[in-house]
């Protein structure tokens, strides 16, 4: 009618939109190792939810969020022999806001074998072993450690740098077939697998 009223102030606050401040999403690890990826945003409070998606069967271990969280910790198994991945789509939440998904990619790696169908040989005294070694996983190469029977047995050593091929000239003094073992671990992609025992009987 003509007429104003006093002034009232309303105040409005407007959250920023929470976001996954992770540089670097991507992370690598061995097979059965827990991710332990931390996740972190430039808006405080903010907590993540996220779906997970593995690149073929042969991935397991992982899951979607049962909760908001700021730590993926789950223990991936790579069943195969080639790397796999797993996809975890995260959703950022904070103030009841949801900032956009983001996805964070773990490379499972397989665990290194030995993939030799036998693992003894024999050998005449005064030759070389000759064992090339193989695996299932690409790159792999390996390193080992020697035992003997008796003292009646020298020529072997253990490796000096990982490789494919254990060539040592074996000798045998005594008047009774001798043996060498040898304690054989894989090496490929920073993951060890399991110590392997290859058996050379000397004659």
């Amino acid at each position: 009618n003509g007429c104003d009223g006093s002034v009232k102030d309303f105040l409005v606050t407007v959250y920023p939109t929470p976001d996954l401040a992770n540089v670097d999403r991507t992370d690598s690890i061995c097979d059965s190792v827990y991710t332990n990826i931390n996740l972190t945003s430039h808006v405080t409070g903010t907590q993540f939810t996220w779906r997970a998606f593995g690149s073929s069967p042969l991935v397991t271990g992982y899951s979607n969020s049962a909760a908001p969280a700021i730590l993926i910790s789950q223990r991936l198994e790579n069943n195969g022999f080639v790397p796999q991945k797993v996809t975890y789509r995260l959703l950022p939440a904070a103030n009841e806001c949801v900032g956009d998904s983001v996805d964070f990619v773990v490379t499972v790696f397989p665990t290194p074998n030995l993939s030799n169908s036998i693992l003894t040989k024999e050998i005449c005294n005064n030759n070389n072993t000759n064992i090339t070694l193989t695996s299932n996983v690409s790159g792999t190469l390996f390193t080992w450690t020697c035992t003997s029977s008796s003292v009646n047995i020298t020529g072997y050593s253990n490796s000096i740098a990982p490789g494919t091929l254990i060539n040592q000239n074996l000798i045998n003094t005594g008047d009774t077939p001798e043996t060498v073992t040898y304690h054989i671990t894989p090496h490929a992609n920073g993951c060890n697998g399991w110590v392997y025992h290859y058996v050379v009987t000397v004659i």
